[in-house]
């Protein structure tokens, strides 16, 4: 077991680095970092597929509840359907925060799925409040659920950043701002969720909003929808979603993110079909145009491939034979 600070900080900037040339997972990561701190490995005493299985078997208990709530949710008054959310966010809130300390990882991602649900609901009851008891209308239902999940969702990612937590919170604020800005047939609204997105995955970046790959991939997702908004109202979201994609592989290179790179390979790929489509339509002109884009693409692969070796090699420590002889 390392004795020495600095031995432990070099083994985490090792398994950093294997993380993200994909030798070993994020939880096999922490297993060793935890072995070599502790004395001792954390094995998961629920094993995945018994976990899964809960998860389905929860899953099914929600689909029967929302079933049997949905046959009374029309004949119920304003009260009883805020009663009914307000219990369910209640329940979840609680379940979650016993379960959050756990020393069983399954216990701990069970409390991260219950808190998720949470959020939902209390985006539901607000919801419900605005519509159905301040007779709101317009953006002011979708504004009011999406603050209201985020008020929730925020101190819920403060006591527990995972990726889970951060999903809700994510899409809380994203809601609350694509009802903020909502414009019937204008690119106005999927405008602001662009900017709201690139400003998340910035952050990610940053380590603001940990962890970085979950803020990396709901901004990169959702830039890309936003683009995709943008593209059925102007043409400019088609060039907007070239340029996102073309960010988005550039910036896997920078910041060594596979999940960057999938995302701007995707992007890439459906922007430019559909661009192609828009201005050459279909026959050899189409066929031409997909023929140079594909051209395009294992060009710029090769180009990024070449990047990944040459930083890799100025990354790798020198061998022995490379050090220069100790002085005599």
């Amino acid at each position: 077991m390392s004795t020495s600070l600095h031995e432990h900080n070099d083994l985490v900037q090792h398994l950093e680095h294997w993380v993200d040339e994909g030798l070993i997972s994020r939880d096999e990561a922490e297993a060793i970092a935890r072995f070599e701190r502790l004395g001792e490995a954390q094995p998961h005493r629920i094993s995945l597929v018994a976990e899964a299985v809960g998860y389905v078997g929860a899953a099914l208990l929600f689909a029967a509840g929302a079933t049997l709530v949905s046959r009374f949710w029309n004949d119920a008054d304003e009260l009883a359907r805020v009663a009914a959310l307000a219990i369910a966010t209640a329940v979840l809130l609680g379940l979650g925060w016993a379960f959050r300390a756990s020393a069983e990882p399954a216990v701990g991602r069970l409390a991260g799925v219950l808190w998720v649900a949470a959020v939902g609901t209390t985006a539901g009851l607000a919801a419900v409040i605005a519509v159905d008891v301040a007779n709101t209308e317009g953006r002011v239902p979708g504004v009011t659920a999406g603050l209201a999940a985020a008020v929730v969702a925020i101190p819920l990612y403060a006591v527990r950043r995972k990726a889970l937590q951060q999903i809700a919170l994510f899409l809380s604020a994203t809601l609350a701002v694509a009802s903020a800005f909502g414009i019937e047939e204008s690119f106005v609204p999927g405008l602001a969720v662009w900017v709201f997105a690139a400003a998340w995955a910035v952050a990610g970046g940053m380590g603001r909003v940990p962890p970085d790959r979950a803020a990396y991939a709901l901004g990169s997702f959702a830039m890309l929808m936003a683009a995709q908004s943008i593209a059925d109202t102007t043409e400019a979201g088609l060039w907007l979603g070239i340029a996102t994609a073309g960010a988005l592989l550039a910036a896997s290179v920078v910041r060594h993110q596979r999940v960057l790179l999938g995302f701007g390979v995707v992007g890439l790929f459906v922007f430019l079909m559909r661009t192609i489509q828009e201005y050459l339509g279909g026959g050899p002109a189409m066929a031409v145009g997909l023929a140079v884009t594909g051209l395009a693409v294992i060009i710029v692969a090769l180009m990024l491939s070449r990047r990944t070796a040459g930083d890799r090699h100025r990354d790798r420590p020198p061998t022995a034979s490379a050090r220069p002889p100790a002085p005599a």
